[in-house]
């Protein structure tokens, strides 16, 4: 886990990096937010042989967290309102890959009590800000 603002191709290298240490290969598909800020993520070399999915945030309003958050959660409902329908027969599938991640695994179970979106985030914010604590110590 990094926090969203890091944008730079080093931060899209560690991506690239855990996404094939986990699954044996880079991404066929990636979506995101048709933000300038993620074009700074990934350079054309590394993005060849992935296709890319460009949400229009100013139409729809949500955020990947929030989904990790659905998945968490396990609201399929809500989740599948925003995610385009070539994913959505895989719901259960990128929720179990999801709660493999050690941190999800352990955010999951501190919000056990209160499965709400809204204690999700803040939890997750807690993770977040651990992280950019860990980033600013070594840099």
């Amino acid at each position: 886990m990094t926090n969203e603002y890091d944008i730079s191709y080093e931060w899209g290298q560690y991506v690239i990096d855990n996404v094939k240490k986990h699954e044996g290969k880079f991404a066929d598909l990636i979506v995101t937010g048709n933000d300038d800020l993620r074009k700074g993520w990934f350079s054309e070399e590394q993005m060849k042989n992935t296709t890319e999915i460009l949400i229009d945030r100013k139409k729809l309003d949500i955020s990947a967290t929030e989904l990790r958050g659905y998945l968490l959660l396990d609201d399929k409902k809500t989740w599948e309102k925003y995610v385009p329908k070539e994913i959505k027969d895989d719901f259960e599938n990128i929720r179990a890959e999801l709660l493999k991640t050690k941190e999800y695994k352990e955010i999951e179970e501190k919000i056990q009590k209160n499965k709400t979106i809204t204690k999700f985030k803040e939890v997750y914010k807690e993770y977040e800000e651990k992280d950019k604590l860990a980033k600013i110590k070594n840099i």
